[in-house]
């Protein structure tokens, strides 16, 4: 058994002095960081005395980086704006979805904002959150055995799914990398691409061609979007 400290501090403007310790159970910081929403923790299992003044210089560091590179300030930015919608990119027939992007060594992702009913209170975003979780369990081999690729009727056994086509290269869409899960209030779809994954949600009547013609203008957005929507760059400090 081991047990993890935390360090916690605010960056950017007014974050001078607010930082704190973490123990376990219980972590805090000395201020609000003067309105900045952006905070660092590091986690460590060393509790020596001298562990703070480490990760103070090494928040130091990372800081003076950030603010270098103008990182900060772009995270800021990107906060204050309006969460974009599905109808925003052109696929209104899903009510939300979620972009993975495999590619660099940090997960990111991103997703649309959850404004169309039933959707719009904790819980029912609780109880969508959950059904995510179950198609990215199933769809990474968590709950494959005994059951088929597809869960909810005839409409997830077709198999002539195509594929859609991404700067020249082809992206098939197949029963081995989609997956799919229809309740009585939405279906969940997960499709496991090469260096990406796409969540989405659709109404419970929707048929396996509008899947698929939804997830084709969610891919396409999403890839040209890439270099927007994500920090692509390796940047260590």
């Amino acid at each position: 058994m081991f047990v993890l400290f935390s360090y916690i501090s605010f960056l950017g403007d007014g974050s001078s002095g607010n930082e704190g310790g973490g123990s376990p159970n219980k972590s805090n910081n000395g201020g609000s960081g003067g309105g900045n929403s952006i905070s660092l923790m590091l986690i460590t299992t060393d509790n020596g005395i001298d562990v703070f003044h480490k990760f103070s210089e090494s928040k130091r560091r990372i800081e003076e980086k950030l603010i270098d590179k103008g990182i900060i300030q772009k995270i800021l930015k990107q906060e204050r704006q309006t969460q974009f919608t599905t109808a925003d990119i052109g696929v209104p027939q899903a009510f939300h979805f979620i972009y993975v992007h495999g590619k660099s060594s940090i997960p990111q992702y991103c997703s649309t904002a959850l404004s169309v009913a039933p959707y719009l209170d904790k819980d029912s975003q609780k109880r969508l959150l959950r059904r995510y979780q179950e198609i990215y369990h199933r769809a990474h081999g968590g709950l494959r055995d005994g059951i088929d690729v597809y869960s909810g009727g005839a409409t997830g056994r077709s198999r002539k799914m195509g594929g859609t086509s991404i700067d020249g290269q082809v992206v098939p869409i197949t029963p081995h990398n989609l997956f799919v899960s229809m309740g009585q209030r939405e279906s969940i779809v997960g499709f496991i691409g090469k260096d990406f994954e796409v969540y989405a949600v659709l109404s419970p009547l929707a048929f396996m061609p509008l899947i698929v013609d939804c997830l084709d203008r969610i891919i396409i957005w999403s890839k040209r979007k890439e270099p927007i929507l994500f920090a692509l760059d390796k940047s260590t400090w």
